[in-house]
């Protein structure tokens, strides 16, 4: 497709999500409840057109048509993780994304921050749902990690609903990325999930690349960073594991203060940092 093309069917695109804004802010009233000040939905085609729904932004929503080109690094390396399944995969935005991400750089000069995103894959497309806050809500990661099952919920009905939103003729509605990128399933890509995340065998025998260097977890924490890295609390992962809430927390600790991490979402942020590294 020409440049003048592109641009035109986006300008028609831009004119179609602002003018749907108000509607997704009514229905993402829920949302506003409870502090999630940010909500986006993003429908990816295997021909890399698109349609996104926003609460608002149309500043950010404007300046996103004009100068992103594709899904960049975080969003593009994770959807070959995501499974055509009705569970998602979470993405927890990297604290650092923005130095590493035009388009995180972009949602971090708007103010838009500590944040997740749920991505489904369907046949034919991929969906990204996002949430988030601005940057001074530090806990942000860790409020919408501890509210799962609530966004989820909010997700599916959003889905459901989307083409209420989107109304006839959604060729019509979509935008373009300018350049294109593959949304298949890589079965490799899996065989890495699953070794990783799934088996017992854990990231390069438990070793951690950090900002002040390399560190060794024991196999125990490593345990409990995954099932964390998964979406869950400290008290699903004691679950999961078959410990006490107590010895979880004492993990967390030890890896906090090992990794230098502040917070659990550092930890988990780390984690991802080192799975797609590899």
């Amino acid at each position: 497709m020409l440049k003048h093309e592109i641009d035109a069917k986006n300008k028609s695109a831009l004119l179609f999500s602002s003018g749907s804004s108000v509607k997704v802010k009514e229905i993402s009233e829920p949302l506003a409840n409870v502090g999630i000040t940010f909500f986006r939905y993003l429908k990816v085609f295997d021909d890399c057109s698109y349609i996104t729904l926003m609460n608002g932004y149309n500043d950010f929503l404007s300046k996103y048509y004009e100068v992103i080109k594709d899904l960049g690094n975080i969003w593009g390396t994770s959807i070959k993780y995501a499974q055509d399944s009705n569970n998602p995969f979470y993405l927890i935005w990297p604290q650092d994304g923005y130095n590493r991400d035009i388009n995180m750089g972009l949602f971090y000069n708007y103010n838009i921050w500590n944040g997740l995103s749920l991505i489904y894959r369907k046949d034919g497309y991929m969906e990204i749902i996002s949430f988030a806050f601005d940057r001074q809500m530090d806990e942000g990661v860790n409020i919408l990690l501890n509210s799962r099952g609530f966004i989820e919920n909010f997700s599916n009905n959003f889905r459901q609903n989307v083409s209420v939103l989107v109304g006839k003729e959604e060729q019509s509605k979509r935008a373009i990325y300018p350049n294109s990128f593959d949304l298949s399933i890589k079965s490799n890509v899996f065989a890495q999930k699953k070794r990783i995340l799934e088996d017992s065998i854990t990231i390069e025998a438990n070793i951690l690349n950090t900002k002040t260097g390399v560190i060794k977890l024991t196999e125990k924490e490593m345990g409990c960073l995954k099932l964390l890295a998964e979406g869950g609390t400290s008290k699903d992962v004691a679950r999961k594991a078959n410990i006490s809430h107590r010895t979880v927390e004492y993990h967390l600790s030890r890896m906090k203060l090992k990794t230098g991490s502040a917070r659990k979402s550092d930890l988990v942020d780390l984690f991802f940092k080192n799975l797609y590294s590899h």
